[in-house]
């Protein structure tokens, strides 16, 4: 059990309010397996850049937007800012490798993102997060497939698999090391 500091409840509240305003505005509600690979990759990007930017703001300037008034700056220049704050490298990396990849389809959109190796090698980067969430194995698809059945996906169905893995546990690490940060063991 942990206690918080009043000054810093409020913070958390704030902080878990921004969190469930976002997963209740549901930005993935339209994309699923079977959705265009430039569409999961767009979409994923958006979010994980919604949780890089929430977990800059709540680490150093009490939920403040620390980008208010910065009209031109990009998911790479939070990233590495991000990453010069303590924010894991392990993470950084595989959100670098993200990154990298929608800045390729956002200048040739008819491009095919990774090829099935290279999924399930981000996948296995993936599953060796520090952060909790569910292992790639343990992930179903609507229609009840997994790596784990040993059923056949497409590239569609894994580049999905793979980008929700990466979501749950970079969302996990944000709530996580942000309510870490704002309250104590109790003694």
């Amino acid at each position: 059990m942990r206690s918080v500091a009043e000054k810093d409840s409020a913070v958390l509240k704030k902080f878990n309010d921004e969190l469930a305003t976002m997963v209740r505005s549901q930005p993935l509600q339209q994309v699923d397996e079977a959705s265009r690979p430039l569409l999961q990759v767009i979409a994923y990007h958006l979010i994980f850049e919604f949780l890089i930017e929430k977990w800059i703001d709540y680490a150093v300037n009490d939920g403040n937007s620390v980008f208010r008034g910065i009209e031109k700056i990009g998911f790479h220049n939070k990233l590495y800012l991000a990453k010069n704050l303590g924010f894991p490298k392990d993470l950084f990396q595989i959100l670098d490798q993200i990154n990298n990849e929608r800045n390729q389809l956002a200048h040739k959109i008819d491009r095919k993102p990774w090829a099935t190796k290279d999924l399930m090698k981000l996948g296995e980067q993936a599953d060796k997060l520090g952060s909790p969430g569910s292992k790639l194995a343990e992930l179903r698809l609507s229609n009840g497939k997994s790596i784990a059945s040993g059923d056949a996906l497409t590239e569609s169905e894994l580049l999905y698999l793979v980008l929700t893995a990466i979501y749950g546990k970079l969302h996990n690490f944000v709530f996580t090391d942000i309510h870490n940060r704002r309250s104590s063991p109790l003694h």
